[in-house]
C-alpha cells in the first residue's frame, strides 16, 4: 500500500513510474507506449490500458483523495507484481492458424497493380470486430478464461469470426475455421457474454460478434448428442402439434426408438397407475414411501392441451434444456 500525491490528469501508467521511481524500485509492470497492448492491468476490477487512463477517471474521488487497487490480468500466469506471461495467448493464437487462405475472385486492375474489391459495409463490419485495443484485456474479459485451460478465449475466437466471414476467405479456410468455432474449445466454452460487453471500448461489439458465432455454430452442430437429440425431438412434437404439456416432457424428447424402449420400462405404467407423479421409481417417492399409491386421483393430465402463451412454451424448453 502507497501513500502518494499526485495530479488526477496523470495517466495511470505514469502514476506507476512515480512509484517505481519514488517509492518501491522493485515494483514490477510491463512499461512502454501509451497504447501498448501489452501493458494491459486490471484497476479496481477494471481492465485497462494504464498509458490512456488518468487517475481520475477509474475511481471516484472523496475528501480530495482516491482509492486504488492494482491487480494483474486475471487468466494469466503472474511472473512478478503486475507482469502476466502472455505466452498462453500466443499459443492459442498459433493453434487457431490465423494466416489469411484466400480464394481465387475478381479483381480490379489499376494503374499500379491488380488488387481485390470488398463492399464497403462488409469490409467496416469486419474491421469493427476486429479493432480492439489489446489482445490480452480482450483476453482476461472473459469469466471462463481462468477456470478453463483450453478454452481459446476471445480475443482468439473474434478474430477467427472475422476471418470466416471474410468474403476473401477460402472454402478450405471457411470449413476449419468453423471447426475450430464450434469444437470443445471454441465459442460454446463461453459461459457468459456479459463479462465481455461491460468492458469499455470494443466490448459490446466483439460480444454481439462472439453471440454470431455462437449462434452459427449451435445452428451447424448444436443438435449433436444425447441432449441435442433430446432437445430436437421436443421442438420437433411441439412444432407439429402446437401443444405441451410439461408431465409428458419425456415421451416428446425420446423420439420413435425411444418410445419404444419405454413400453419395457415401466414409467408410464407407474404414472397412469398412479403410483409416483413424474413416473420415476416409487423408492424416490416419499409420498410413495408412506401411503401408496400416493398419486392415485391426482395425475396430471396425460394429454397435451394448447399453448395459448410464448412464455409457457419458453419456460418449459429452459427446464428441458436444464434437465439434459
Amino acid at each position: 500500500t502507497w501513500v502518494c500525491a499526485l495530479p488526477g490528469h496523470m495517466s495511470v501508467l505514469a502514476a506507476l513510474r512515480e512509484i517505481k521511481n519514488t517509492h518501491d524500485g522493485t515494483l514490477s509492470f510491463r512499461d512502454g507506449a501509451v497504447d501498448d497492448q501489452s501493458t494491459a492491468i486490471c484497476v479496481n476490477g477494471r481492465l485497462i490500458l494504464p498509458g490512456n487512463v488518468r487517475l481520475d477517471s477509474v475511481a471516484p474521488i472523496r475528501e480530495g483523495a482516491l482509492a486504488l487497487r492494482i491487480d494483474p490480468l486475471p487468466g494469466f500466469e503472474v511472473i512478478r507484481d503486475l507482469v502476466v506471461d502472455h505466452w498462453s495467448l500466443e499459443r492459442k493464437r498459433e493453434s487457431s492458424k490465423p494466416w489469411m487462405v484466400a480464394a481465387t475472385r475478381e479483381g480490379i486492375a489499376t494503374s499500379q497493380a491488380t488488387i481485390g474489391t470488398m463492399d464497403p459495409v462488409v469490409a467496416n463490419a469486419l474491421h469493427s470486430i476486429t479493432d480492439f485495443s489489446s489482445a490480452p484485456l480482450l483476453h482476461a474479459s472473459s469469466d471462463a478464461v481462468p477456470h478453463a485451460n483450453g478454452y481459446l478465449g476471445p480475443a482468439v475466437l473474434v478474430t477467427a469470426w472475422a476471418r470466416r466471414n471474410d468474403p476473401r476467405s477460402s472454402d478450405n479456410s471457411v470449413a476449419s475455421l468453423d471447426t475450430l468455432l464450434g469444437s470443445s474449445n471454441g465459442i460454446k466454452a463461453e459461459t457468459d457474454l456479459v463479462s465481455i460487453r461491460r468492458q469499455n471500448g470494443q466490448g459490446v461489439v466483439v460480444a454481439d460478434a462472439l453471440l454470431d458465432a455462437k449462434t452459427s455454430v449451435l445452428a451447424q452442430n448444436g443438435f449433436n448428442g444425447r441432449h441435442g437429440k433430446h432437445v430436437w425431438w421436443y421442438t420437433w412434437t411441439l412444432k407439429s402439434s402446437g401443444k405441451v404439456n410439461d408431465t409428458v416432457i419425456y415421451r416428446q424428447v425420446l423420439g420413435p426408438a425411444g418410445l419404444l424402449g419405454n413400453l419395457t420400462s415401466g414409467v408410464t405404467a407407474r404414472m397412469v397407475t398412479g403410483f409416483t407423479r413424474t413416473g420415476g421409481d416409487m423408492f424416490y417417492d416419499m409420498l410413495a414411501l408412506v401411503a401408496p399409491p400416493a398419486g392415485l386421483g391426482k395425475m396430471p393430465r396425460q394429454f397435451n392441451s394448447s399453448v395459448d402463451k410464448h412464455h409457457e412454451v419458453v419456460a418449459i424448453f429452459n427446464e428441458l434444456d436444464g434437465r439434459f
